[in-house]
């Protein structure tokens, strides 16, 4: 059974790749608290849109 994780990125659209805006949003997360220590983060596939 696979867990599906709770996490999903906000991206903001602007300047940038797509993954600069991914690791934005990461520390985002990460700093406001809603992306806690030990948190599972969505695997590749589906961040790939």
């Amino acid at each position: 059974m696979l867990l599906a994780s709770p996490w999903q990125p906000r991206l903001v659209k602007g300047s940038g790749s797509a993954s600069e805006r991914l690791v934005e949003a990461l520390a985002r997360d990460i700093a406001d608290g809603s992306l806690p220590s030990g948190a599972r983060l969505p695997a590749h596939r589906p961040l790939a849109w």
